[in-house]
């Protein structure tokens, strides 16, 4: 019986409900990759109102779309740990790659999979879209290892600095808005 090339979608991202990440990690709370996705979603619109409040032209559709989106590929991988991800010069994107070519195979029939795959190539490209969508996947990360820390989990330190790094280094003043009005980092 062939099974449905809109179910067949459905599945691959359902899998992300079960994903934890920093699986290697001890953690007080897990989190899923849905669940990350979810709030770096909320966090990407909020940026992108922002900007669009500084006059800024922002396709705000494909904003969320590609927040929603940019975790998928991890259905098939699972969530690798950053710092193992950027420990050799091109392998995030020989994962990217390898994630592509396996959802290309498990969804061959899915009716939008070129959508789909183009439209994840652009999920953190360098227009203002992909801008945000690259700093609000920090920024979750960044209140989720925060609220760690907090209830003294002391293995996230790294990981904090690292996003307090990349937090300081985007020069959107979305984000700049975003913690003056939230918290100082």
């Amino acid at each position: 019986m062939r099974r449905n090339r809109y179910l067949d979608f459905i599945l691959l991202c359902k899998r992300l409900n079960n994903i934890k990440r920093y699986s290697v990690f001890n953690k007080f709370c897990s989190q899923s990759v849905s669940e990350h996705t979810f709030l770096m979603t909320i966090i990407a619109m909020q940026l992108g109102e922002i900007e669009r409040g500084l006059g800024k032209k922002l396709d705000m559709a494909k904003l969320l779309i590609c927040s929603l989106f940019h975790d998928i590929p991890e259905s098939i991988s699972g969530d690798i740990i950053y710092d193992f991800k950027i420990s050799k010069k091109g392998f995030i994107k020989e994962i990217e790659n390898m994630e592509i070519k396996e959802i290309k195979n498990k969804l061959k029939n899915f009716k939008f999979l070129e959508s789909f795959v183009h439209l994840y190539s652009k999920c953190k490209d360098n227009s203002l879209e992909g801008q945000i969508v690259s700093i609000a996947d920090v920024i979750e990360p960044y209140f989720y290892v925060s609220d760690e820390i907090k209830m003294g989990n002391k293995e996230f330190n790294k990981i904090k600095k690292v996003c307090i790094k990349i937090i300081k280094k985007c020069n959107l003043e979305s984000v700049k808005i975003f913690f003056k009005e939230i918290c100082e980092i």
